[in-house]
């Protein structure tokens, strides 16, 4: 939670910053009428677009990746956007409007740096963040935290609106703008602030467990002795169908072996050739299908909740992507008559 109050932290200056910075640039739209005005209404924007961009990707990343958010890469931002805008205040300050207007391009090419590399880092840490968490739930828990992705996504869209404003300078324009921008906020701050209630299920995800390498990290490779032991405690698992325990996980099967959480991932990964969430899902639909074949009157919603699942429309979803049909079409291929 460190990681989320210091993103709270940085969404309220971000926040204000906002709020004073679009209403001095509101104040500046209704008078940019000359280039000297117009020159600076863009840097304006450049300066705040280009703090927003790294305020917002800070904050969104250190919900699910606690070790993006170090103070030392916070730093490191902000002293380079510091830069720009020292310099950009200074031109506007002190040089002539031509190069001044050569360094507000200099600044927007930047910019657009900016959307391209955080773009491709929200990438990478949000498609490792799915993988994580397929690795460790047996449900899809990471559409608790969709918000994030469509939240990144909707921010990078308002940050090429406003270099769309610099662009077309319209009044009209600007105020759809200036709507877009409020929805979007309030959305993003009530969801941020809700985020506090799904952490506690997200955590041993999020969070990297300071005793997780108590029984040894994952080895570069199996032993045999190891795996064959592996395999027979696995095996006694499975038999004892504790899979269909609702809301699994990797911790509480790695606690049932007496195992390293990184050492029984990777098993699975390796041995079984699938996520932990695809593992648990094919035993399931296995014991399903058994279940099924033994009585084929048994209603849907009793089968799914009697192999774990919270819900029919879970356990509907997970048939269809291991068998490709839905239960009633695998009965009928199965000659299996109600």
């Amino acid at each position: 939670m460190t990681a989320y109050r210091n993103a709270t932290k940085v969404m309220s200056v971000t926040y204000l910053f906002l709020a004073v910075a679009n209403l001095l640039e509101s104040l500046e739209r209704l008078t940019a009428e000359t280039t000297d005005n117009a020159l600076l209404f863009r840097l304006v924007t450049l300066i705040i677009a280009s703090t927003q961009a790294f305020f917002f990707t800070f904050s969104m990343i250190s919900l699910f990746n606690t070790g993006y958010a170090t103070w030392k890469r916070f730093w490191r931002e902000v002293s380079v956007i510091s830069a720009f805008i020292v310099m950009g205040i200074v031109s506007y300050l002190v040089l002539d409007i031509s190069l001044t207007t050569v360094y507000s391009y200099c600044f927007m090419a930047f910019y657009f740096s900016q959307l391209i590399r955080y773009t491709l880092i929200f990438r990478r840490l949000y498609s490792r963040y799915l993988l994580e968490v397929e690795n460790w739930f047996s449900g899809y828990e990471e559409s608790r935290l969709r918000w994030i992705n469509f939240s990144f996504y909707s921010a990078l869209t308002i940050g090429l609106i406003a270099m769309t404003c610099i662009v077309i300078p319209s009044s009209l324009f600007g105020v759809g703008s200036s709507v877009v921008y409020l929805l979007f906020y309030v959305f993003f701050a009530i969801r941020f602030v809700n985020y506090s209630f799904v952490f506690n299920i997200l955590e041993d995800v999020i969070v990297e467990d300071p005793e997780a390498d108590n029984n040894g990290s994952a080895p570069e490779s199996f032993d045999n002795k190891h795996l064959a032991a592996m395999k027979r405690r696995i095996a006694k698992w499975v038999a004892a169908k504790r899979y269909c325990e609702p809301g699994i996980t990797l911790k509480d099967l790695a606690d049932h072996l007496g195992a390293n959480t990184k050492y029984l991932s990777r098993y699975i990964n390796d041995y079984e050739g699938k996520s932990f969430r695809n593992w648990i899902g094919s035993l399931r639909i296995e014991e399903a299908q058994r279940q099924m074949q033994e009585n084929p009157s048994i209603k849907i919603d009793i089968v799914a909740e009697a192999i774990g699942y919270a819900n029919k429309s879970a356990f509907m979803l997970q048939f269809a992507k291991q068998t490709n049909m839905k239960p009633s079409e695998w009965k009928r291929n199965q000659n299996l008559s109600e």
